[in-house]
C-alpha cells in the first residue's frame, strides 16, 4: 500500500511538471520552399546576434541565406555570392560583436562536379550589417 501511495505522488508530480512544460506556445514559421530547381534548402545553420536575439540568420545549401529582424517571424531570403563559389555545406557564427560568418565550400570554376578544382577551399565570409557580404577570405600563400 505504501509503495502504491509513493507510486501515485511520483505519477502526479512527474504530471505537474509535465504540464508546466506545455504552456509555452511556439509560432512554426516556413522560412523557404522547394521551387523544383537546383537544391531543395537543406543542411541548414543558424546563428542569433549574442547582444540582440531579435536578429536571426540562417543558411541553407547551396547558397541560400536567411535574415530576420524580429524573432523569426519574417525573414529575407538571398543568394550568397563569392568570386570562389559557394557549393554548400553552410556554417553560421556570430562573433561577440554581432558579425555573421558564413563558411562554406567553394565552386571556383561555376561548373561543379564537372571540374576538379569544385572543393578546393573552405570560404569564410562577414557580413557586419546582416545585408551585405564579403567575398570572402583568399589563400596569399605562393602556391609550388
Amino acid at each position: 500500500m505504501k509503495m502504491r501511495v509513493i507510486l501515485i505522488l511520483v505519477l502526479l508530480i512527474c504530471s505537474a511538471l509535465a504540464w508546466g512544460q506545455s504552456g509555452e506556445k511556439f509560432l512554426n514559421v516556413q522560412i523557404d520552399i522547394a521551387d523544383g530547381k537546383g537544391y531543395a534548402p537543406c543542411e541548414p545553420s543558424i546563428a542569433i546576434h549574442p547582444k540582440n536575439p531579435k536578429k536571426i540568420m540562417a543558411a541553407a545549401i547551396l547558397d541560400k541565406v536567411y535574415a530576420s529582424d524580429d524573432g523569426g517571424y519574417t525573414w529575407r531570403i538571398e543568394n550568397l555570392e563569392s568570386s570562389m563559389g559557394v557549393f554548400g555545406d553552410p556554417c553560421l557564427v556570430a562573433n561577440a560583436k554581432g558579425h555573421f560568418y558564413y563558411l562554406h565550400l567553394s565552386n571556383p570554376s561555376g561548373l561543379g562536379w564537372s571540374d576538379e578544382s569544385l572543393l578546393d577551399r573552405i570560404v569564410c565570409q562577414r557580413s557586419k550589417n546582416m545585408k551585405k557580404w564579403s567575398d570572402g577570405g583568399r589563400d596569399r600563400t605562393k602556391r609550388v
